[in-house]
């Protein structure tokens, strides 16, 4: 019999959900296995596109995984690399049917209040909305930037010290334009 060996604080963090960390141990049980041996996700189990989708949207959220669509030589989809985030572990899967997309990262705040959300999506109109409907003070965008999930993960890492809930951060006292501003700066400054 073998084994997979998860970080603990994977295992003990609440923000994931249950299905988040059974989906990162497959995908880290593939490891030790040659590249693009790891089927689609959605034919290792039960869960749906959806379910799955999203439980790789908080891995990637909260950090313990990013996921990079790869192309064959005739242009067409290819598998997904995964890195994990406790190592030197990258796990190529066929080709899968979710994709990630670029998308803007955003921040977004309620009139009247010090929390502020930020996000990610290819939709910034419709999102704000969505979001709109959960609040009674007008919700305003107060910054947007190109760099996707990429960029949303970084600002939440970032700014991990005022999370107030989920995407939600407290910057009571801070010029939160600013700080997001110059932390999105020096993202970009990386990455070149």
């Amino acid at each position: 019999m073998s084994y997979t060996q998860l970080p603990v604080a994977l295992v003990t963090d609440d923000r994931l959900s249950y299905r988040a960390k059974g989906l990162i141990g497959e995908i880290a049980s593939y490891a030790a296995e040659p590249e693009g041996t790891m089927p689609p996700l959605t034919d290792l189990g039960s869960d749906g596109r959806t379910a799955i989708a999203r439980a790789l949207d908080e891995l990637e959220r909260f950090g313990y995984l990013t996921r990079e669509q790869t192309r064959r030589a005739n242009g067409q989809m290819g598998g997904t690399v995964y890195r994990l985030a406790w190592g030197p572990v990258v796990v190529q899967g066929a080709a899968e049917t979710h994709l990630s997309t670029a998308g803007r990262a955003y921040a977004m705040q309620p009139d009247g209040s010090e929390a502020v959300k930020i996000g990610c999506t290819n939709d910034l109109a419709a999102r704000l909305r969505v979001v709109q409907t959960s609040h009674p003070a007008t919700v305003r965008v107060i910054w947007q930037a190109n760099g996707g999930r990429a960029l949303e993960d970084y600002l939440h890492r970032v700014f991990a010290p005022y999370r107030l809930n989920g995407e939600w951060f407290d910057f009571t006292g801070r010029d939160a334009v600013g700080l997001i501003s110059a932390a999105a700066d020096e993202w970009a400054v990386n990455r070149e």
